[in-house]
């Protein structure tokens, strides 16, 4: 598949970069082209009533000065096999943990390997997908918001845990490997295999 490059408008727009500060694009200072940002969103507005192509640098540095952001991206292997549940209301909820393993050299030169581990929320129809195709040991892509979860236990003592409400999952094992992962968790019996 081809990608059409429309060269008149680069170069029209690098013309524009050039006669309006006398410099290439890429020498631009970040006032500069905050500047020349704001320029082309006005010619856009001028050339094209009603069409806002482009928000000013000012308005964007508003929006993002304002606001905050938490989303957390992981890639690893499901520790233990989903399970699904219903809230109240009927929504779905599926909870599963993720191990993901770091290697690193320590200073003798040795590979260590760290492992954390991840509990992850799905809701709605992912947490159904995500039931239904995924086992012990699978491959997955998460990325949502990390939560903290706090309540007190039976016992009474307080108890905190990291959860990550995945808002978007990706599947990353092959078939082959889903069989593989599927034939050695129905050969594991116990849950001590799994370190919380």
């Amino acid at each position: 598949m081809s990608t059409y490059h429309d060269h008149s408008t680069h170069s029209t727009a690098f013309e524009f970069v050039r006669s309006r500060f006398g410099c290439a694009p890429e020498e631009l200072s970040r006032v500069e082209a905050a500047a020349c940002i704001n320029a082309i969103a006005e010619l856009l507005d001028a050339q094209l009533p009603g069409l806002h192509a482009c928000a000013s640098l000012q308005q964007t540095k508003e929006n993002i000065s304002n606001s905050s952001f938490n989303k957390i991206t992981v890639v690893g292997y499901l520790g233990r096999a989903p399970e699904l549940r219903y809230t109240p209301e009927g929504t779905p909820v599926c909870n599963f943990s993720v191990a993901t393993t770091e290697r690193r050299k320590d200073k003798s030169g040795e590979l260590q390997e760290t492992t954390t581990w991840f509990q992850v929320a799905l809701f709605g129809r992912r947490a159904e997908v995500a039931n239904e195709y995924l086992s012990k040991g699978s491959h997955v892509w998460l990325e949502g918001p990390l939560t903290l979860n706090q309540w007190t236990d039976r016992e009474g003592a307080a108890r905190v845990n990291l959860e990550v409400r995945a808002s978007d999952i990706k599947f990353l094992s092959s078939s082959a490997e889903k069989a593989t992962a599927a034939a050695a968790a129905a050969e594991v019996t116990t849950e001590d295999d799994v370190a919380f």
